[in-house]
């Protein structure tokens, strides 16, 4: 998908109704420093919502010489890069018990898989749907501050709920390979 940061930030004042558009989150304007500001948060956020298939991410941790205080004998460094967003599941182990603390995970495996969340940065590999998500996500966060009112805002909750569910149940069905052909159109002529 050929779609940037700027773009999905765009769509997000297409969504509140305002403009001009921003060429560059560094531009200088009020509105682009806000997006450079906002569309990491906003994006990691909704990144964290939920389990995106072109988010998941499998790696083998590696194991820190120090040991845990108490409670685990081993400990592991969660990954960097990509950034580790949210741990979905240790893997390849007896017994999945563990502790996530700060940027460590706890367990009294000598050695840990994980399958998680990575920070997706590059737009390119966002889904369409996420990416209308993630600019109603975006538009809510900004909504008030552009318009002052908060009926906008509230409107901008709203649909990103809207394309949450969406995008969420999309997904969910491409996990599963099941058909994701979208035959509310034909549906609603019915």
């Amino acid at each position: 998908m050929d779609i940037s940061a700027v773009d999905i930030c765009n769509l997000a004042l297409d969504l509140i109704g305002q403009g001009p558009p921003i060429v560059s989150f560094d531009e200088g304007s009020n509105l682009a420093n806000t997006f450079k500001r906002r569309y990491p948060l906003c994006r990691n956020e909704v990144l964290r919502i939920h389990t995106w298939n072109f988010a998941i991410h499998r790696e083998n941790l590696v194991q820190l010489t120090e040991t845990p205080v108490s409670g685990y004998t081993y400990q592991y460094q969660l990954p960097v890069d990509p950034l580790c967003l949210r741990v979905l599941e240790v893997t390849n182990v007896v017994n999945p018990d563990y502790r996530i603390e700060g940027d460590r995970l706890l367990t009294n495996e000598i050695e840990v898989s994980i399958r998680y969340i990575k920070e997706v940065v590059d737009t390119s590999k966002f889904d369409s749907l996420f990416c209308k998500a993630l600019s109603a996500r975006i538009a809510s966060d900004i909504a008030f501050q552009v318009t002052q009112d908060h009926r906008t805002e509230q409107a901008m909750e709203m649909k990103f709920e809207m394309y949450i569910n969406r995008a969420m149940g999309k997904d969910n069905l491409e996990e599963k390979g099941l058909d994701v052909i979208d035959n509310s159109w034909a549906e609603a002529g019915r």
